[in-house]
Formats: C-alpha cells, structure tokens, sequence
C-alpha cells in the first residue's frame, strides 16, 4: 500500500514571476535543527568492497540491519584499517544526515570513498584512502600552483599542506610574492590548482565545472575584500542581497534577509542609502553584511581593514572575532598587520610559496618580539 501526503501551499506572488500553467518546485520544511553533529550522505552509502557480508547468516544479519529504522553504518580510519561504527541518525537534507547517538565524535575520521589508485591490495588502499576529518572546512593536500609567463613557468604555491577546521579564525601572513594572494584565492574557488587536492566543504573541488564550484562558492563561502566591492548606484539592502540574485531567491526573501544582516551589523537604518553617502567603515560592515547574507560556513577576508583608519580597523575585526566566536563561522584572512593578525587564534605564514610557519598567533608573535 502506498501513502501518499497532499500539500496545498500558498505563497505570494507580488513580482507575478508565476504565472498559471507554469511550474514552480517548493521546499517543505518539516523539521529543522541547528548545532547539531551532521555527516555526508555518502559516508553513509559507503561500504568497504573486500568487506562485503560473506555466506548467507551474514547476508540476512546485514538485511535485517538495514531494515532498522533511524540506523546507519559509517566507517572511520583507525590505525590504517576501516572500522563500522553503528549510529542512529535524526533528519536529513539529501545531503547531510544527523547523527543523534553518541558513537561518533566531531574530529573523528569517516571514509567517504576509496582512493582508486591504490587498490591491489587492501593494506595499501586503506593506507592511502581518501578519508575526511568530520568537522574539516578546508582540506589541502600537495597543493601546486604554476604560472606560464614568456620569460617560462614561475612556480608560486610548492606542494601546500593545509586543514582548517569549522569554528577556526586563521590569519595568513607573508611578503609580496610570497603565494598567500594565490592561495586565497583558490581558497575560493576563483582559481585552480595546476596539482594537488583542495576539498571544500567534503566536496573535491578539482573535478568540479566552472559553473559547480560557483554554486560551491556562493553556497559555502563568504567574501570580504580591501576595497568594498559594492555597486555604487545601488542601495545598501540591494548590494547586499546581490548574492541571494544568483541563488535564485525571491525579490521578498533577499530584501528581508538583507536587512536581518544588516542589522546584524550595525546598519539596519541606512538601509536605503547609497555607498556613497557612509563612512568607509561602515562600507566594509556592508561588504561583510553581503558575506553573510547566504548563511556562509565560510568568510575569506583579503585585507579586509587595508583602507581603514585604526579604530575603525579594531571595530571591523572585533567584528569578525565575535561571528567566530559566537555564531562558530570560519574565517580566514589575509593580513599585512601583526596587530591585525593577533585577532585570529591561528597563523600561517608564508614564504617563497611554502608554509614557513603553522601554529597558534599568540606563539608566533611571542618568537617575533
């Protein structure tokens, strides 16, 4: 017997971007949960190939386990060898699941595919799997950058190492030239890699078509730059929604959830006003306020107070230090300021296209003094 559920949905159409005859596809939101423990859907899909039930006891044990409801199986890397850990999930978005029971912790290492170049034998694959950390951002792996000029190929990032985790505020330092400038931006997705792995959100970033990883950057990530960026002939609530406009969201929607940042920000009254008639300080609140508009688990900020006078400069990264700190957002920026950098919890610096240093700030700036 089928069940089948019926929904009458209204909505309003002050644009008349529907008309009748047309089509429409609508999100029914039925259950929603927020700082919860999720995992990739493939992390559930995934089984090992060589560990396969074997004999009949065996295969009517895993079928009656995958009968049971709100229950899954993930593997996570431990000592070089796959382990099962049976969970009990919550709700689901087609792409991530909750995970309500208490066997795997935020940091533990799931499996979410095999690597196919390492697979005569077992020992070896697992050895060199493709495994995530659970709550990884950002996972850099051999990271390459190559430049063909006239005068022949100028190597600017060398084989660049990096996880960031959600919830970290890291400053990236270095002189000019250093592959800092480079880096961010295939951080965001604005340039490629000439070799190298660069996971995004679990998603691998190199095999993705130009026009997936702009949907990846305007779903994940957040931008901040030195000069603004805004359109000088639109209000601050427009500019502000601009990325919602690529999202496709409604006219309605991206006015209200502009104004929600906006007031997050400072400037729920000026609304209405052009760039032109506010300060630079309260341009780059702007500029951040458009950063969060989609709900990023990502900021990039690349010079983000490299206009602004030094108490100015102190009001915008107090700013980036308390949505780390009290909404767990990501945030990653480059900086020539030490004073600057001692805001993030974590510095990386860079030099001749290598990372010359990793650790927290406090430390560094210790050595530096």
């Amino acid at each position: 017997m089928l069940s089948r559920t019926m929904w009458f949905v209204t909505l309003k159409n002050p644009d008349e971007i529907l008309a009748p005859g047309m089509t429409a596809y609508v999100n029914v939101i039925l259950a929603e949960r927020k700082n919860v423990l999720v995992v990739p859907n493939a992390a559930l899909r995934y089984k090992p190939t060589e560990m396969s039930p074997k004999g009949t006891g065996d295969t009517q044990k895993a079928k009656k386990e995958r009968k049971e409801p709100n229950t899954g199986v993930l593997y996570v890397f431990e000592n070089g060898e796959p382990k099962a850990i049976k969970v009990t999930t919550g709700i689901s978005d087609n792409r991530f699941t909750e995970i309500v029971s208490d066997e795997l912790k935020a940091g533990d290492k799931i499996i979410l595919e095999e690597s196919k170049a390492f697979c005569k034998s077992s020992r070896s694959r697992w050895s060199n799997g493709k495994t995530l950390l659970m709550n990884e951002v950002i996972q850099i792996t051999q990271l390459t950058k190559n430049y063909y000029t006239d005068a022949g190929e100028v190597c600017v990032l060398k084989g660049v190492d990096m996880t960031i985790q959600s919830g970290e505020f890291v400053a990236i330092m270095g002189p000019s030239g250093s592959g800092k400038s480079t880096f961010m931006n295939i951080l965001g997705c604005l340039d490629k890699a000439t070799a190298g792995e660069y996971f995004l959100n679990q998603t691998n970033t190199s095999s993705l078509s130009k026009n997936d990883l702009a949907t990846l950057r305007n779903t994940v990530i957040g931008f901040v730059f030195q000069g603004f960026n805004l359109l000088p002939r639109k209000s601050l609530i427009d500019n502000v929604a601009l990325p919602l406009v690529y999202a496709e969201v409604s006219l309605h929607e991206r006015r209200e959830r502009a104004k929600m940042v906006l007031k997050s920000v400072g400037l729920e009254s000026f609304g209405t006003y052009l760039p032109t008639h506010i300060s630079g300080g309260q341009q780059q609140r702007v500029a951040i306020a458009r950063a969060l508009v989609n709900h990023p688990k990502l900021i990039l900020a690349d010079e983000p107070t490299g206009n602004l006078d030094t108490k100015t400069s102190q009001e915008i990264m107090q700013l980036f230090s308390d949505l780390n700190e009290k909404e767990g957002i990501t945030v990653v920026l480059v900086t020539h300021e030490p004073d600057i950098a001692e805001y993030a919890k974590r510095l990386v610096n860079f030099v001749d296209g290598k990372i010359q240093h990793d650790g927290p700030t406090a430390r560094m700036m210790e050595k530096a003094q």
